[in-house]
Parts: structure tokens; sequence; C-alpha cells
């Protein structure tokens, strides 16, 4: 079999300890963004840190304007031979993105679901409500942790959030910048998609160029914001 190919990237730059004003005037944001909550299932047990971020595995559930959930099931990083034909090919096979950070590029492995009820406003939060048949198949595919006990695993969020998409910030780009908050943890990240995937590097440089130019320099974070959420909100 060939080597496993990215159908796009996604390029990030994310901040922390931001002046979120300065950010939003630098990149010419005035109006508000749109509001939304995160949430992410993992497994607390007391003495283990953070498994399935730990094995790679993201499980995720977004609201966006108060619409109903969408839930994400991501491996990242993924590695080729985790993903079968089935994950490949077809309509229904898992999006393929690379993921390009500051500091290092990782092959992302995920499948996406409109969830039928709202996640967040259950007491406990249901997994068997939130992910599909077939985005648990796709887990138990490919995962590289086995997860026997769904009802073991805790939401953890949510968080809320703020985005502004498609910004243009001149020198023919378009981002898309979206705030993190939780307690005294707060994230920018600005990101773009490309499907030209063997010029990603190229357009990286870029947009990081472009930044510059702007002054949107704080010190950039060294772990993803999820790590770091996730992090802050276990120990919550």
């Amino acid at each position: 079999m060939a080597a496993i190919q990215a159908q796009r990237a996604e390029l990030k730059f994310t901040y922390a300890k931001v002046d979120v004003s300065a950010v939003r005037g630098a990149l010419g944001i005035e109006a508000a963004g749109s509001a939304g909550i995160v949430g992410f299932f993992e497994d607390v047990t007391v003495g283990v840190d953070l498994p399935l971020l730990k094995a790679g595995l993201i499980l995720r559930v977004r609201s966006k304007d108060g619409k109903p959930p969408e839930s994400t099931v991501k491996f990242r990083p993924v590695r080729g031979s985790q993903l079968g034909p089935a994950w490949l090919e077809g309509k229904k096979s898992a999006r393929l993105e690379l993921d390009c950070g500051l500091r290092d590029v990782v092959l992302a492995a995920a499948l996406d679901w409109k969830a039928k009820s709202d996640v967040f406003a259950e007491s406990p939060a249901d997994v068997a409500s939130a992910f599909s048949r077939r985005q648990r198949q796709f887990l138990s595919d490919c995962s590289a942790i086995r997860i026997v006990n769904e009802s073991a695993l805790t939401l953890l969020g949510p968080i809320t959030t703020e985005k502004w998409s498609n910004v243009d910030i001149g020198a023919n780009l378009y981002v898309d910048v979206e705030r993190w908050e939780v307690d005294d943890l707060e994230f920018i990240e600005v990101s773009t998609k490309t499907d030209d995937v063997a010029n990603a590097a190229a357009l990286q440089r870029s947009l990081s160029k472009r930044l510059e130019q702007l002054h949107v320099k704080p010190a950039p974070a060294g772990v993803t914001k999820t790590e770091t959420v996730l992090h802050g909100l276990a120990r919550t």
C-alpha cells in the first residue's frame, strides 16, 4: 500500500496569555465573533493522567451559536498502519489532515457527527448520545487504546469559545481566529486550511511572516491548546 496522504493541511499558530484586544486590533477584528462551547471526554481515574490524550485520542464535543453539538473522534498523531481501507476510501472515509503547528507536523484522522441530543444538557453527560455507531467502529478499529467501559469517561468542560472566520489579514491571506477561555487559561489560535498539501510549508512561512508584520508575536504556547486545556480541566 502506498503511503497515506493527507487530504488537506491546517496551519495553526497558538498563543497563550495574550492581550485579546490587542490581537483583535492587529488583525482588524471589530465585531464580536460567533460564540460556542467545547468539551472533551476523558478518563479521570485517580492516579491516571489523561490516558486518551496520551494515546493520541481526542473525543471532542462542540456546539456553535446554540446549535446542536457536533462530536469528533480524532487520532492525533495517527500512524498510517492504524487505518484500514474502510477508513481511507469512499464517501464515509475518515478526514485526513496534516496538523502543522509551530514546532511539529503530524498526520491526524478524524470522523465527525452531528449529535441528536444536547450532551451538554445531560447530567451526567452520556457518551452514547454524543457519538455515532460509525464513530464507535472507527474507535474500535483504529484506536491504540482500548475503551471497554464508556460510562467511565467524564465530560470535561464546557469551555467557552469565540471564533472569527475567514478574516482578511492582507497579503492575500485569510484566517480563522479562535479564543478559548477556561478559568485563568486563555488562548488564541490563528489558523488556515489548504488543499494544496504539497505547498503547506510555504504557506505557513507566509502566514508566519504576515503575523510578524502585524506585530502578532506573543510567546507561543509549547503545546497545543487542547492539551493545555485538558490538563487544566482535569485539575479542576
